[in-house]
């Protein structure tokens, strides 16, 4: 039988990989979920400085690679500095159940549950700096204005949760934004919602926002994780830039006064998400067992 080591990440548990594949004379299989390699990630907790070098040093050491994105896998394809060759990389997005996302009733109606708001607008997340929540909050300063009904639901807990808070409140926003905790039944938020947006600076996917679509609510997102292979094919882009507040109010504006967009971007990115999602947990294995199968078979060619 054939042995390999795969490790969640190429930070900590990448290093205790890297440390039981040389003891054991094993292959090293390395999986990265984070964009580590945007300067955002870097700009976050002194600790994802320590990663970035981390990851950059044990990286070369194994034999194969999964990505859950292309944008990840030629971040690390592309760096002259790794040396990595796109062979080893495989990229195997996270899978979506999409047809149990569909499936699933809704418990909540936010449009039930908040009757003051004729438009709800969506952010789930962790409340954390890199998912630049406070992008959300200016853009919906500038839609109020003209759509006063309309509301902001913002899902999740994190550290930025009281910054979040004070921004709200500074903005005179307390009537048209609602913080909830991290709920347990994500798909009735999403298909009771009328638009989802995702705000990060970055992603390695963007399982929410893929999640989002899958359950049939429309999406506006920085161009973060997979949001360009998720978004494209629309007749108007919904995609916007990392600080671009003006982007999204616009976004949220056109979602208000056309129901037939709402349409057209589910519809285009549940094909799209098709085209690169996994059709069934088995299919979802087979693609893993792929990834390590590389890893051995380029670890005994090294190892002749």
């Amino acid at each position: 039988e054939d042995f390999v080591i795969t490790c969640q990440d190429p930070f900590e548990t990448g290093y205790v990989g890297r440390r039981l594949s040389k003891k054991f004379n094993l292959p090293l299989h390395l999986q990265v979920h984070t964009d580590f390699l945007n300067p955002y990630f870097r700009k976050g907790v002194f600790l994802n400085k320590i990663r970035v070098y981390m990851a950059k040093k044990i990286l070369p050491y194994s034999s194969g690679i999964r990505t859950v994105s292309e944008r990840i896998k030629n971040s690390l394809a592309q760096d002259p500095k790794l040396r990595i060759l796109e062979s080893r990389i495989k990229t195997l997005p996270i899978f979506v159940d999409t047809k149990k996302m569909q499936d699933t009733p809704v418990s909540t109606d936010l449009h039930k549950k908040y009757p003051q708001f004729n438009f709800i607008a969506l952010s789930l997340s962790r409340l954390s700096e890199e998912k630049n929540i406070q992008l959300a909050i200016k853009a919906f300063f500038e839609t109020i204005k003209k759509y006063p009904r309309a509301g902001l639901v913002i899902v999740g807990s994190g550290p930025q949760r009281r910054i979040l808070k004070l921004a709200v409140l500074k903005l005179g926003m307390k009537n048209n934004v609602v913080f909830e905790e991290w709920t347990d039944d994500p798909v009735s938020y999403y298909k009771t919602a009328n638009l989802f947006l995702q705000t990060s600076f970055y992603e390695g996917y963007g399982l929410a926002l893929a999640e989002a679509i899958s359950a049939g609510c429309p999406a506006i997102s920085t161009d973060a994780g997979i949001a360009p292979e998720l978004l494209s094919g629309a007749r108007v882009s919904v995609i916007c830039g990392l600080s671009d507040a003006e982007c999204f109010s616009k976004g949220i504006a056109w979602f208000i006064e056309d129901n037939s967009l709402r349409e057209e971007i589910v519809q285009n990115g549940q094909k799209n998400l098709k085209s690169f999602n996994p059709s069934s947990k088995e299919e979802y294995l087979k693609m893993y067992r792929e990834g390590l199968e590389i890893a051995v078979n380029t670890w005994y060619s090294f190892n002749k």
